[in-house]
């Protein structure tokens, strides 16, 4: 999966970044899964930079998949999985 940079400088910069590449997501979507991969990475106990780097791809991942920019791979059955009510409603926009 491509980057937008080879690395980034702190969690604003990557932010900023996935925020100007998912432009037509809602900010919090966006946010959201990135918050999510830190945390993440947080309890694996990376480094700084590979935190950014994982976060990124880990973040980047799920946009793409739920725009269908590509397959998700990972099912073994593929099929579409409605969020969970509760969850969208959460993660709309405002």
């Amino acid at each position: 999966m491509e980057r937008c940079c080879p690395k980034h400088a702190d969690w604003r910069v990557l932010a900023d970044h996935l925020l100007s590449d998912f432009a037509t997501e809602p900010a919090e979507r966006v946010l959201r899964y990135l918050l999510d991969a830190r945390v993440l990475t947080e309890r694996m106990a990376l480094t700084d930079e590979d935190a950014l780097e994982t976060a990124e791809l880990m973040a980047r991942y799920t946009l793409m998949v739920g725009l269908g920019m590509l397959a998700d791979s990972a099912r073994t059955d593929p099929q579409t999985h409605r969020m969970n009510p509760a969850a969208e409603r959460d993660l709309a926009p405002v």
